[in-house]
């Protein structure tokens, strides 16, 4: 049996219809599994919303067979605005639900960088998501990507993951622990400040849901920052006069260019591969936490206080 553009559409419907009415949701990603599959092997190219269904429908499976229970969204509201109201509740049981903003483009224009005034702003997306572990590894509705934290901002381009801030309840606190980007996202995500944007919306959201701070933490507080640090330094990859990691944020963009280059000549079978550099932690959080308005703690991490 052929599979054409009428095949494809048909199965897109029923998907549709089975995530609207709550049908057998657990048949869903199988479905979709097996079309994109089918699509593949037929030419035929997949509508943008496709990955989007994709992860209403894993989602769905996450609701319906492993619900988190009740009492951790209170306590967690509990630990963040001091009351376990319905509303605190309800906002964090978006994040399982999957909650989308599809207006979330004109949230970022501000964030759009000034020598790339011609990206279309409506293509960019914001949903919400957890992240549990299990035995089996990450359970979100990104697939293989690896969120630290429970509660995630994920920012997507036509419906697809380009980075994710996630956060951590603390007292009293919005603890954003991750600012992340996603490998090959290209120009998405190198038009627009992503991690400005997203420290921001976790301010808007802290605001809405009476959370009184938000915290960010410092590349100094980043195990794997000091672990790729220590990686470099091993190998005699820096400049002379980089001795510390207070040091190595000092690097310019070329400098840490010639350093993975001097990687790439020295392990030309088998490269390293350093991850979040000093500079790059830097940049990524302290720098945008400063910009933002935050207030350096005794721990080195950064804090905005939203309430008196």
């Amino acid at each position: 049996m052929s599979f054409d553009q009428k095949s494809l559409e048909e199965r897109l419907n029923v998907v549709r219809e089975l995530l609207t009415d709550g049908r057998f949701p657990q048949a869903v990603p199988a479905i979709l599994l097996n079309t994109e599959i089918l699509a593949g092997q037929s030419g035929i190219s997949l509508p943008p919303d496709f990955y989007r269904l994709m992860r209403r429908a894993q989602h769905a499976v996450h609701m319906k067979a492993s619900r988190t229970p009740k009492h951790l969204w209170q306590d967690w509201a509990y630990s963040m605005t001091g009351s376990k109201s319905k509303a605190m509740v309800a906002a964090l049981e978006d994040f399982d639900k999957g909650r989308e903003y599809p207006d979330f483009g004109e949230f970022l224009r501000p964030f759009v960088k000034k020598k790339e005034p011609h990206i279309n702003v409506q293509r960019y997306g914001l949903e919400l998501d957890t992240h549990v572990c299990t035995n089996s590894g990450n359970n979100n509705g990104f697939g293989n990507v690896y969120c630290e934290a429970v509660f995630n901002f994920c920012l997507t381009y036509d419906f697809r993951l380009i980075a994710w801030a996630g956060f951590e309840p603390r007292d009293k606190c919005v603890f954003i622990k991750q600012i992340q980007g996603t490998k090959g996202a290209g120009e998405p995500l190198g038009a627009v400040n992503f991690s400005a944007a997203l420290v921001s919306w976790a301010v808007e959201w802290a605001s809405q849901n009476k959370v009184p701070s938000v915290g960010v933490r410092s590349v100094d507080n980043i195990g794997y920052a000091k672990e790729t640090y220590e990686l470099i330094k091993s190998n005699s990859f820096y400049p002379a006069w980089v001795q510390s990691f207070d040091d190595a944020k000092g690097l310019n963009p070329e400098q840490e260019q010639n350093i993975r280059e001097k990687i790439r000549a020295a392990y030309p079978q088998r490269p390293l591969q350093p991850g979040l550099t000093p500079r790059q932690g830097f940049l990524r959080y302290d720098k945008t936490a400063r910009r933002l308005g935050f207030e350096r703690m005794a721990d080195r991490n950064y804090l905005l206080r939203l309430s008196a």
